[in-house]
């Protein structure tokens, strides 16, 4: 069992039973993590330009290019905010249960900066913990699709999970440990480690340096929107359609009506459930189709 989640599973089992030691100081830093959460989500005015930062570094190129020139997103969800700062209040939990079980937290909230041949990209990394970089997330929709293992996870990086961890590694000379993930509907926790093998880092970090250069390059340059993907054929029972529909990447993008002014959100349409999924349609077979 990995020491981290030892740790927190120990401290946490125990808390259960009986009261535990919090440090005051624990206590008021997880206070003042509290306000800047609800300054940044709320009150915090100030227009941010775009630049290019070590948490956006791992999204598709086509949207850092929608953002970059401008293109209006959709709206976003009336919850959006809650959910924006329960992800905040998650992480700063973990680093109170980090520090209370007696994980050595080195740093916390670090700003760094990864200089390239290409340019400067700067970023704030979560925590370092016994001398490694660690970075922490709580989508309930990763823990349970993505967070499978490090060698699963860097093969299936839609949200740029490895990019950022192996940037921070680079920007500040530390290897990358892996990531703390909680789950922020049921608290479950789980620590992923990536392979500590010294020359396993080194080619791991180079692959993502390569990585971070090209889309520097890309979305600097970039004059208009590139898609990076093709609607898929949809299938029923293994079959196609006739249908086709945005997979995952688009279909989580704010800006796929930019790239698909026809795409139609519909339940799916050969499913005869009474509350069949939804999936965005860019091309329906003529056939009648229930809107409503």
């Amino acid at each position: 069992m990995n020491e981290i989640f030892l740790r927190l599973h120990t401290f946490l089992t125990g808390a259960n039973k009986a009261p535990v030691s919090i440090s005051e100081e624990v206590v008021n830093q997880f206070g003042e993590s509290c306000k800047a959460a609800l300054r940044k989500q709320f009150t915090d005015e100030r227009k941010k330009e775009f630049t290019l930062r070590m948490s956006n570094l791992g999204k598709n190129t086509c949207q850092l290019q929608a953002e970059k020139l401008g293109v209006v997103p959709e709206d976003l969800p009336y919850n959006f905010k809650i959910k924006m700062i329960l992800g905040d209040l998650a992480e700063a939990l973990v680093i109170v249960l980090l520090k209370s079980s007696g994980c050595n937290v080195q740093e916390e909230q670090t700003p760094v900066t990864l200089t390239s041949p290409v340019g400067s990209i700067k970023g704030t990394l979560d925590a370092v913990i016994d001398g490694m970089v660690y970075i922490k997330t709580a989508s309930p929709y990763a823990f349970a699709t993505k967070f499978q293992s490090a060698d699963y996870l860097m093969k299936h990086d839609d949200f740029g999970y490895g990019t950022q961890g192996y940037g921070y590694a680079l920007a500040t000379g530390r290897p990358f440990g892996g990531w703390i993930v909680v789950e922020k509907s049921t608290g479950d926790i789980k620590v992923v480690e990536v392979d500590p093998d010294k020359d396993k880092q080194v080619e791991a970090q180079q692959v993502v340096l390569r990585e971070i250069q090209a889309t520097t390059q890309t979305v600097t340059n970039s004059t208009e929107v590139v898609r990076c993907f093709d609607p898929e054929p949809e299938l029923w029972y293994k079959k196609p359609t006739g249908n086709y529909i945005l997979g995952n990447e688009c279909s989580w993008c704010a800006y796929k009506k930019h790239c698909w002014p026809s795409v139609r959100k519909l339940p799916q349409i050969p499913s005869k459930a009474e509350r069949p999924k939804e999936f965005w349609y860019t091309h329906v077979e003529e056939q009648k189709v229930d809107e409503s």
